[in-house]
């Protein structure tokens, strides 16, 4: 029995491997089950859907399983069915956050789909595998869904597991060459309930922790393969100081703060309320915390339900920069109860950040995905748009969501056109595109 695990192609700036597949590689690997896993989205590949060919052909699978964000999801509804012309017996598997989300449907609209496994797959993927290998029943396996003769059956999701119960990733799989860090996750869960994320409805409410010894063994192992920069992908490393501080302490204490880079996701105002968090983060080597400050209007943080204000996002930010910690702070320019007035004094607060010391990232639209909050009230208001897979929504201001991307376009051209030529200009590029968007909006009425 051989399986093919495949990360679809996006934009093909895969910064980090697809750890949730180097996840499922490892079980598989450790049941006896021999495993490859393809990434279609790193930098560089011409042309993925050939390399998807050349190793279906080369290593010949049994079973094709694929994963996937809603981002990403058409790609992976082509990497099946291509599969499927490669390969017509193989059996294909979707799962990841998209399937567990938004499951109904999927198996009805691709045909050449077989399973969809929804919820953590270590177990349940396997179980199939092993199943499908001495075809025995699968109807049984939790978190899945297949066709039967009484239509799509969906079996309850499993409890989640203890991560400790599950062995390391199967890093030696991918290599470094490919990314610009590698990854490892200390937890999974959050307990935020931010109404634009899907997190909770993924894992649950609560958030799971594996050892700390576990932590830094398999740290040792990324630096052993060549690992010099290291992403921890938790959903939130900073919300539990406690264990934050014991993590931290015990890589300050195995000399892992000088081993390789580190980098990781956090709120800034768990910083802010616990500012020593930053200075364990910069003593442990931790050079970038990645955060969503996502707007700097109370209402609008209260719409997404932050539970934080402006003064603590800039708190949190500047404590982080104090200790040698990079805040790379991303914000949501468009959302749904935003205003002219609301975006700009977001625009105004990012070039506040960007002026203090900190970087800055910022995406276009609110994006209501399946199983969160934000969908479900747009639904309620009639205002959720949908088409070939894309959602949106109808903004309560003016300009209208189209001629709001074309904002963004013009304020993209615009910068590079009266600032592209400057030394640092790359660097300063989204503080640049901010401030010509800012302009234009100036034209429009509060």
């Amino acid at each position: 029995m051989r399986v093919l695990l495949v990360n679809p192609g996006f934009d093909g700036r895969a910064e980090v491997p697809p750890l949730g597949l180097l996840c499922l590689a490892s079980v598989l690997i450790g049941a006896g089950v021999e495993t490859r896993v393809i990434d279609l989205d790193i930098p560089g590949l011409d042309e993925p859907h050939s390399a998807l060919r050349s190793s279906i052909t080369e290593f010949c699978p049994s079973v094709l399983g694929v994963t996937s964000t809603s981002r990403n999801y058409d790609s992976a509804v082509r990497v099946i069915g291509l599969a499927r012309e490669f390969s017509p017996g193989i059996a294909t598997v979707l799962g990841g956050v998209h399937a567990t989300l938004a499951g109904e449907g999927i198996l009805e609209n691709v045909p050449a789909l077989n399973f969809l496994v929804r919820g953590e797959g270590e177990h349940p993927f396997l179980e199939l595998v092993l199943s499908l290998a001495g075809k025995r029943d699968h109807r049984g396996i939790e978190g899945l869904s297949f066709r039967s003769s009484r239509g799509i059956v969906h079996n309850p999701r499993g409890a989640p597991a203890g991560l400790d119960g599950f062995p390391e990733p199967a890093h030696e799989l991918v290599s470094n060459a490919n990314y610009r860090a590698r990854g490892i996750s200390s937890s999974r869960g959050c307990v935020h309930s931010c109404s634009f994320c899907s997190i909770r409805e993924m894992y649950g409410k609560g958030v799971r922790l594996r050892s700390v010894p576990g932590v830094t063994e398999e740290i040792f192992h990324l630096t052993n393969l060549g690992a010099r920069r290291i992403m921890f992908t938790d959903d939130n490393f900073t919300s539990d100081r406690h264990r934050l501080r014991e993590l931290c302490g015990a890589m300050i204490k195995t000399g892992l703060a000088g081993r390789a880079e580190y980098l990781t996701e956090g709120r800034l105002d768990d910083i802010a309320r616990h500012p020593l968090s930053a200075h364990f983060l910069g003593e442990a080597g931790f050079r970038y915390i990645y955060a969503g400050a996502e707007s700097a209007s109370q209402s609008v943080l209260d719409f997404y339900r932050k539970k934080t204000t402006p003064d603590e996002l800039f708190a949190g930010a500047m404590h982080c920069i104090n200790s040698n910690v990079m805040p790379v702070v991303n914000f949501i320019v468009l959302g749904p109860r935003d205003s002219i007035r609301t975006i700009r004094e977001t625009i105004a607060f990012a070039r506040r950040l960007f002026e203090s010391g900190a970087q800055i990232a910022y995406t276009e639209t609110a994006v209501p995905y399946p199983g969160t909050r934000l969908r479900a009230h747009l639904e309620k208001e009639g205002r959720l748009r949908e088409k070939g897979g894309v959602s949106w929504f109808v903004p309560e201001l003016k300009p209208g969501y189209e001629e709001f991307l074309s904002l963004f376009a013009a304020a993209r051209k615009e910068a590079q056109r009266r600032f592209g030529h400057r030394p640092l200009f790359e660097q300063q590029r989204i503080y640049f595109e901010l401030s010509c968007l800012d302009e234009r909006l100036c034209e429009y009425p509060e």
